[in-house]
C-alpha cells in the first residue's frame, strides 16, 4: 500500500500488487567443508574416515550457508533412505531453500564416499619411551589423498620374529576388521622404542597446553615456533629434521597437516583452531631420547 503524504493527493492510498520471486539455488554440488576457509568448495573427493563427514552444499560453485540458505537431507542412492554420510557408498542430497531461496528445492547428483585405503596410507605411532609395553593403536593414519582416518578403526601388531625390548626400530602391521569401509593392511608401520623422554618448553617457561591469540588486538601475541624448546635432561636440542633434533608441526581441526602454510613464517596468524605438535626426531641415529608435546592454538 502506497500513501501520499503531501500535495493534492495527501492521505490517498493505493494498493500496488507485486511478487517476490525466490532466488535460484543454481546447480547444486556437495563439498567437504574446509575448517580454515568456509568459501572453499573444491574438495569433492570423499573418503571413509570412521566419523560423520562434514559436508556443505554449493550453488553454482558458491558455498551456501546451512540453516540460513538451505536445509539438507542426505540419502543413500541405492535405497533413497535418509542417512548420515559415514560409510563408504553412494549418496545424494535433497536441498530445501531458506531465506532468499525459500520455496526452491533441488537435489545433487550422486556422490561417492570411497573406502579408506590402509595399504597405501601413512600410519604414525608415537615413540614408546622407557617401557616394554607393546602398542596396539596408531596415533595418526593418513591416506595418500590426505584423508585422516579415526585411529580407533585400526589396530597394530608387532611383526613376527621380533622381541620388543631394546631401544630401536620395530616393524608392526596395521589392520582393520571393518573391511566394508577399509581396504588392505599395512605391514610397514615403524615404531621407535626410545630409552628416555625429552622435556619441552616455550620461551623459557614450562610447555602450555593452550595458546590463545586475540587477533583484534593491535599487536596480538601469536604462537612463535622459534620460541619452542626441547631438552634431553639439561641439554637443549636443536630445531631441525635430523635425528636428535626436534620439529614443530601444525594440524587443522580435521587433523590435516597445514604446517607448510599456517607456519610458513614460524608464527600462526591465520584465524582458526589448530593443534601444534612438537616431537623429537627419532630413528636411525637416535633411539636415546624422544617424545612429543601438543598444544591447542586458537
Amino acid at each position: 500500500v502506497v500513501e501520499a503524504i503531501d500535495g493534492e493527493y495527501k492521505g490517498g492510498k493505493v494498493s500496488v500488487p507485486f511478487t517476490i520471486t525466490p532466488a535460484d539455488l543454481g546447480t547444486l554440488t556437495v563439498f567437504e567443508v574446509n575448517p580454515s576457509d568456509a568459501a572453499d568448495t573444491d574438495d569433492n573427493y570423499f573418503e571413509f574416515t570412521g566419523d560423520k563427514l562434514d559436508l556443505g552444499i554449493a550453488g553454482n560453485g558458491t558455498a551456501l550457508e546451512q540453516g540460513v540458505d538451505y536445509e539438507v537431507t542426505f540419502k543413500k542412492a541405492a535405497s533413497n533412505e535418509a542417512a548420515e554420510v559415514i560409510a563408504a557408498g553412494s549418496y545424494y542430497a535433497e536441498v530445501k531453500g531458506l531465506g532468499i531461496y525459500a520455496g526452491k528445492e533441488g537435489k545433487t547428483a550422486a556422490f561417492t564416499v570411497n573406502k579408506f585405503n590402509l595399504a597405501s596410507a601413512t600410519v604414525q605411532v608415537d615413540d614408546v619411551i622407557g617401557t616394554n609395553a607393546v602398542p596396539t593403536k596408531a596415533n595418526r593414519i593418513v591416506s595418500n589423498n590426505g584423508t585422516v582416518l579415526n585411529p580407533e578403526m585400526v589396530t597394530i601388531a608387532l611383526n613376527a620374529g621380533q622381541v620388543f625390548d631394546a631401544p630401536g626400530a620395530y616393524k608392526f602391521t596395521a589392520s582393520a576388521t571393518d573391511t566394508a569401509n577399509i581396504d588392505g593392511t599395512n605391514a610397514d608401520v615403524v615404531v621407535n622404542k626410545i630409552a628416555r623422554a625429552a622435556s619441552f618448553g616455550y620461551d623459557d617457561e614450562a610447555w602450555k597446553a593452550e595458546f590463545v591469540t586475540d587477533l583484534s588486538q593491535k599487536k596480538p601475541v601469536v604462537f612463535d615456533a622459534t620460541k619452542v624448546q626441547a631438552f634431553d635432561g639439561e641439554s637443549a636440542l636443536t630445531k631441525g629434521d635430523a635425528a636428535g633434533n626436534f620439529k614443530v608441526q601444525v594440524f587443522d581441526a580435521k587433523g590435516a597437516d597445514v604446517t607448510a602454510t599456517v607456519l610458513a613464517d614460524n608464527v600462526i596468524k591465520e584465524p582458526g583452531t589448530y593443534t601444534v605438535k612438537v616431537s623429537v626426531v627419532t630413528g636411525t641415529g637416535n633411539y636415546n631420547v624422544g617424545g612429543t608435546a601438543s598444544a591447542t592454538v586458537k
